[in-house]
């Protein structure tokens, strides 16, 4: 799914984004080094070297960047913590236990913004406004979630 689908996602629509000045957002992930979840993060890193492959032949004529959102209340979250490796179990608790997990719906409002205005969240000024490079890898911050998640 992280890796086939994507790419056959991006190239069935490849003309279409190109004419429309389109945008790929890709969810990446921290936990692409995770004891216990090998696969997982062996595809992620294989479709973020996919797409600056793929950034170059098409000329930035489509933006692209990727996010790492943080640990998120979803499903494989839980699942990793079920029934995932004691390294990733331990983990999940310990996110769980210091910061809490994040709210996908908070998060998806930090994309849409980021996706709408093609800024992400800066810190010392507290708005969007540091550009987003072509194919570059953005963390959504504690100071930027913390801000929507109240909103």
């Amino acid at each position: 799914v992280n890796q086939v689908a994507s790419v056959a996602v991006i190239r069935a629509l490849q003309a279409h984004l190109i004419e429309n000045n389109g945008q790929i957002i890709f969810l990446t992930s921290a936990a692409k080094n995770v004891p216990g979840a090998e696969a997982y993060g062996q595809s992620k890193s294989r479709i973020e070297k996919w797409l600056k492959r793929f950034s170059i032949q098409i000329e930035e004529r489509i933006k692209i960047f990727s996010v790492i959102p943080g640990t998120c209340d979803t499903r494989i979250t839980r699942l990793f913590m079920e029934h995932g490796s004691v390294e990733a179990k331990a983990r999940g608790r310990a996110i769980r236990n210091s910061q809490g997990f994040r709210d996908p719906n908070a998060i998806g409002k930090i994309i849409a913004t980021m996706a709408i205005t093609g800024f992400q969240f800066n810190t010392k000024t507290n708005n969007y406004d540091c550009p987003i490079k072509q194919c570059e890898i953005v963390s959504i911050v504690d100071e930027n979630f913390g801000r929507l998640h109240q909103a």
